[in-house]
């Protein structure tokens, strides 16, 4: 498996909001993984609650809210908890199913869904970074050395269509749309001290 920035970022990310909601004990990569390969499908062990009220598996987390954004309607989707011929986002209706080919997914398989109300369900192969994936060459530590706040804005989100609140890192300026004990593109510990080290 190719292991970029990208990646590398998401796969932080995931293990420290694994650490944040108390599913692991230690910020490891090996703790992460083993939770995750762990977690079976209809667990829903590994979900969590996006901004918007309704759950996912965390490791689909910032790709559905994306895919919100552009308008695309998602319902079930699936990590694969280990296996990633089981990953896959489901959207509901043609139009979705457009905004998805347009964005350059492909469709995970060819069975015929459809909702108890008659639109057609499609199963799309994610994008996504999975923890059980994770190659061997990250970090099992992940404690940060830098130290951070976070700074909130306030402001409206024209993709959204609604008022939002964001947090920018005061290290690096990355923006989320939920405080982190740690930021997810940099790892400063988010405790209000600016620039100093660890160690």
């Amino acid at each position: 498996m190719e292991f970029n920035g990208k990646k590398a970022q998401a796969y932080i990310e995931n293990i420290l909001a694994l650490y944040e909601n108390g599913s692991i004990s230690a910020l490891s990569a090996e703790d992460a993984i083993d939770f995750c390969r762990n977690c079976k499908i209809g667990s829903y062990k590994c979900s969590v609650k996006t901004m918007y009220g309704w759950c996912c598996d965390i490791c689909l987390e910032e790709e559905l809210l994306y895919l919100k954004s552009l308008g695309v309607a998602t319902v079930n989707s699936c990590c694969g908890h280990g296996d990633t011929f089981l990953a896959s986002i489901l959207t509901v209706g043609d139009e979705s199913a457009e905004k998805m080919r347009d964005t350059g997914y492909f469709p995970a398989d060819s069975v015929e869904r459809r909702t108890s109300y008659g639109k057609p369900i499609h199963s799309w192969k994610p994008k996504s970074a999975f923890l059980y994936e994770l190659a061997e060459n990250i970090p099992a530590d992940v404690r940060p050395e830098r130290h951070g706040r976070w700074i909130e804005k306030r402001g409206y989100n024209i993709p959204l269509d609604a008022y939002d609140v964001s947090y920018n890192c005061s290290c690096c300026g990355n923006m989320v749309y939920k405080k982190y004990i740690f930021c997810p593109n940099c790892g400063a510990k988010m405790d209000g001290k600016d620039g100093e080290s660890d160690g």
